[in-house]
């Protein structure tokens, strides 16, 4: 008989948090690393109250073998959800301790939308990488179903790149342009996409101030007036070289403004990071993708050379009025 105990996590607990998803990443094949200071920024951020969104498992050493968040996202009001994230040490699976753990944070997530008045609205999600199959089936006995896919694409980046033109556009580097103007725009191109929350400046400048953000390596394009019609934010993991074996430049984030779409801006913005990557000793150029984007961005990656190299599944699940989570 397995015995577990449960507490909240605690920020002391970050070195083990990033040892158990490093191990659980490697033996479902994600190819990218988590830090501790990652889980330590996610922690600290003011909406997650650690004692009421947060639970971990410790064994019988007090070593933490699980762990999971539930953060509630208002998204604008018009789709507010609950996040569910986790991971359980592959020594520690087939004990019960997902079940657990799923259970006590469907309860969470509900709360959460009931104290925010969205239950009739709102749902929980949850990634589930391609790799992990019993995270899948556990989730779809506990009523959660797939609703999108996402897909991590790569694209080898040749050795010379000349970077396309368009008319009447300018493309500058990221420091060269009013950080309010790259917001405002970023929030344009992305209102109303799934699972898109928009952001207070305040927030979103802290988001794109991410350790591995790249300002040398991301890119800003101009109309003839200066304005901003859209712009590719880029970043560097080096943390992941050594668990992918591969050095890859990441797209995190290329909008395009909408009245601006249709032009060739955003491969304009894609083929300009190609360039600054490959100059940076790069190999790859990365990027995710919502398969179902209302904006194209499927189509967009594909046509410059993209290819997929993994998914991931977006499981959701609603509430109908009188119901509550499966104990």
């Amino acid at each position: 008989m397995f015995e577990y105990s449960y507490r909240p996590v605690v920020l002391g607990d970050v070195d083990e948090l990033a040892a158990v998803q490093t191990i659980s990443d490697s033996r479902d094949g994600r190819t990218w690393a988590t830090t501790p200071r990652q889980f330590e920024e996610l922690l600290l951020k003011p909406h997650i109250d650690l004692g009421r969104d947060t639970i971990a498992a410790t064994d019988a050493s007090g070593m933490i073998v699980a762990f999971g968040f539930a953060t509630y996202s208002h998204g604008d009001g018009v789709d507010p959800f609950v996040q569910l994230t986790g991971s359980t040490h592959p020594a520690h699976r087939g004990r019960g301790l997902g079940s657990h753990m799923v259970a006590h944070l469907e309860t969470v997530g509900r709360d959460h939308l009931e104290r925010n008045g969205v239950l009739q609205r709102g749902g929980i999600r949850t990634f589930v990488f391609e790799g992990d199959t019993n995270r899948g089936m556990l989730l779809a006995e506990r009523g959660f179903t797939v609703v999108r896919i996402s897909n991590e694409m790569s694209f080898t980046l040749p050795v010379v790149t000349e970077p396309r033109t368009v008319a009447d556009v300018d493309i500058v580097g990221w420091d060269d342009v009013d950080v309010e103007d790259l917001y405002r725009v970023e929030q344009e191109a992305f209102r109303g996409q799934y699972a898109v929350e928009p952001m207070e400046f305040e927030e979103w400048t802290e988001h794109y101030t991410y350790p591995g953000f790249r300002p040398d390596l991301s890119f800003v394009a101009l109309d003839e007036a200066g304005a901003v019609l859209g712009l590719s934010w880029n970043y560097v993991d080096a943390a992941d070289f050594d668990v992918s074996g591969r050095k890859e430049g990441w797209i995190g984030q290329l909008a395009v403004s909408p009245a601006a779409r249709g032009r060739g801006i955003g491969s304009c913005l894609c083929e300009h990071s190609f360039a600054a990557f490959r100059h940076a000793g790069l190999v790859y150029a990365m990027l995710t993708v919502d398969t179902d984007s209302s904006a194209g961005a499927l189509g967009l990656y594909e046509g410059l050379g993209f290819e997929r190299l993994h998914a991931s599944a977006v499981y959701e699940k609603r509430f109908e009025p009188g119901t509550g989570p499966r104990r």
